[in-house]
């Protein structure tokens, strides 16, 4: 039933309010007794609570009438009469073609229990469409098939800083040159390693699949394992992407808050195009600000549209940020209020809202990487404290409460359970995820009832060059190397 029908049909029933009766005239002015509570009561509100609790009938009526496919004054139709104005069959199937199309998105991710569960809600029965039946058998048999994974310590995390987009301007940069050479990778060498990945078997899944997190009705957390059910020969992998800040020095030259043409070569941001998708902006060598795939996300969304069986029910990337240079290339921070103007800086606080509500939709998990870039091995609590003060006060109110934290330096202990008074500084910020950087082993993983962590695997250009066997189980380095670095043989 077409629910615009119906409300057309409660409205033009109601009274013509413009043929109601002129109202009498005022009677003479009279001294009255003061007024009674329940007599203020009874004329001031009385009405409208009669009305409200009208108006909730109706509508109850309506939504009745509408789960019964026919409007509210609708007598039920004798056999042989004329059918309603709507079609129901026709409903009914354009309903099952609807579900059919968003089951068949969700199994391409392996979803098969959300496939199977949209499936159920058709309004005709499932049993009485022998096409949505036979979807349900077939993910159901095809979920019976799957192979459990669940063991965080056996899933490799690849690490990322941003993407080179223009290697010609990042290898002549002044400054930085050398260090963007041998610490970054390219947006070619990053999609040639997507596509290594899929071949070889991987498929992305996320921290939360691995290590599920509820809180009981107090707020306490508790943190179990994850299992992943993949398709036999298909194995998981977490991406990390760090410092997607898209820091000032990297795209702006004169030091004005704006990236320009002398820039480093890489996205100065995120940004949503005229659809509201996610697309990647820079500054070209000419001074123009151009969008297409610059950096990681744009890149990774478009791999995904092609080969939607690499992301496991939708999983997309960690992408790591700091404070104190903004957030995914707008200038965030306070500073830029009297660097440029206090127009400038609430408007890159409201454009960035859209674009992380848009990250979060389309699958990415967002973590802290502290505030100020810190190495929290070294310092105290009541340093770590002072850190996650500014970020409580300064992100926070934009990103919202985040549970993830991936330390730029080294993590706050070994390979041992937490404890102590720099992870209870942790846990009273809200963190239960962490990924540590380690260079001693391709993957490892701990869970315990409050907490999860992983390290993730540096990818670099001096370690593709000079520990090419650092990848072997997950890429060919060789293939993947832009031969216009001028790494020696």
């Amino acid at each position: 039933m077409d629910e615009n029908m119906n409300l057309n049909n409660f409205e033009q029933n109601q009274p013509d309010l413009a043929q109601a009766p002129e109202a009498p005239a005022a009677p003479p002015v009279r001294r009255r007794r003061k007024r009674s509570k329940w007599q203020n009561f009874k004329e001031a509100y009385l009405p409208v609570i009669i009305a409200g609790a009208a108006l909730v009938l109706c509508i109850v009526f309506i939504s009745s009438a509408l789960g019964q496919g026919k409007t509210p004054d609708e007598p039920d139709q004798p056999v042989g009469s004329t059918p309603p104005a709507f079609n129901q069959e026709e409903m009914l199937a354009q309903e099952a073609a609807d579900l059919l199309a968003r089951a068949e998105a969700l199994a391409a991710q392996y979803d098969y229990e959300a496939a199977m569960t949209l499936l159920c809600t058709y309004s005709g029965g499932i049993n009485n469409h022998a096409e949505l039946k036979a979807k349900y058998d077939e993910y159901y048999d095809a979920f019976a098939k799957l192979v459990p994974y669940n063991n965080i310590a056996d899933v490799p995390n690849l690490s990322f800083r941003l993407l080179m987009a223009d290697l010609d301007r990042s290898l002549a940069h002044p400054d930085y040159g050398d260090s963007f050479n041998a610490n970054y990778v390219t947006t070619g060498e990053f999609e040639k390693i997507l596509h290594q990945l899929y071949d070889n078997g991987y498929m992305l899944v996320s921290i939360y699949d691995l290590a599920p997190k509820t809180v009981d009705a107090n707020g306490n957390v508790t943190i179990s394992q994850g299992t992943v059910y993949l398709p036999e020969g298909k194995q998981p992998l977490v991406l990390t992407q760090v410092g997607v800040n898209y820091f000032t020095y990297i795209v702006d030259s004169d030091g004005d808050g704006l990236a320009d043409k002398d820039g480093a070569g890489f996205s100065c941001g995120l940004v949503l195009d005229e659809n509201g998708e996610i697309t990647s902006q820079m500054v070209d060598s000419d001074g123009s600000t151009i969008t297409g795939n610059f950096d990681l996300v744009t890149i990774l969304n478009d791999f995904i549209e092609k080969h939607p069986d690499f992301s496991y029910r939708g999983a997309r990337a960690t992408l790591a940020v700091t404070g104190y240079d903004g957030l995914f290339g707008y200038r965030t921070d306070p500073e830029t209020a009297e660097k440029i103007s206090p127009e400038y800086y609430n408007q890159q606080l409201a454009d960035v809202k859209g674009v992380i509500a848009k990250l979060r939709q389309d699958g990415y998990d967002i973590a802290c990487y502290s505030y100020d870039y810190a190495d929290y091995a070294s310092m105290s609590a009541a340093a770590i404290t002072g850190d996650l003060e500014l970020w409580k006060a300064e992100v926070t109110p934009l990103l919202g409460d985040v549970d993830i934290l991936v330390f730029p330096y080294d993590d706050i202990g070994n390979t041992n359970l937490y404890n102590g008074p720099k992870f209870e500084v942790l846990q009273e910020y809200g963190f239960c995820y962490f990924i540590r950087k380690d260079s001693s082993t391709p993957f490892w993983g701990q869970i315990s009832s409050d907490y999860a962590r992983m390290s993730r695997r540096e990818v670099t250009g001096n370690l593709m060059h000079k520990s090419a066997d650092w990848f072997d189980d997950l890429f060919d380095s060789a293939r993947v190397l832009d031969s216009a670095r001028g790494f020696e043989e």
